[in-house]
């Protein structure tokens, strides 16, 4: 856990992090270019990266994004999802096991949030998991 501290101010300094907690934050190894969030999800998924297959969608618009979830959540309705992305950014990760016992993920251009949304459309449950290091949502469908 890790508190902002600017005695008395309540703006919180935007490079500075105070870390007061037993464990590293690992601020340090996370890739500029890349959302970090995503990177730490697909780490957290599998200890091979040979074991995710992950397919890019950059050119696609916000309806075309939409429709591959729906059809990638439809290929395996009974699976769990992994779904994960910064809040104030137009990347995220949905993930799935696939029929191989690895991973198989989508990253897209769609807001975190709006994933988080089409989601609960598609009547999935999503929430963090139980491990405490995770950084991202589960999906479970209801039913």
């Amino acid at each position: 856990m890790g508190w902002f501290s600017s005695f008395g101010s309540n703006k919180v300094p935007s490079n500075h992090i105070e870390q007061r907690s037993h464990e590293s934050l690992n601020l340090s190894n996370l890739k500029e270019e890349e959302n970090p969030n995503i990177a730490r999800t697909l780490s957290q998924l599998s200890d091979s990266p040979s074991d995710i297959k992950l397919k890019e969608l950059y050119d696609n618009t916000k309806k075309e994004n939409q429709r591959k979830v729906t059809e990638f959540v439809n290929e395996r309705p009974k699976n769990i999802f992994t779904i994960d992305g910064e809040k104030d950014v137009d990347e995220s990760i949905i993930c799935t096991s696939n029929e191989n016992g690895g991973k198989t993920c989508l990253k897209m251009k769609m807001n975190s949030i709006e994933l988080f949304k089409q989601m609960q459309t598609l009547d999935y449950f999503c929430a963090l998991p139980d491990n405490m290091r995770a950084t991202y949502f589960e999906c479970r469908k209801i039913t």
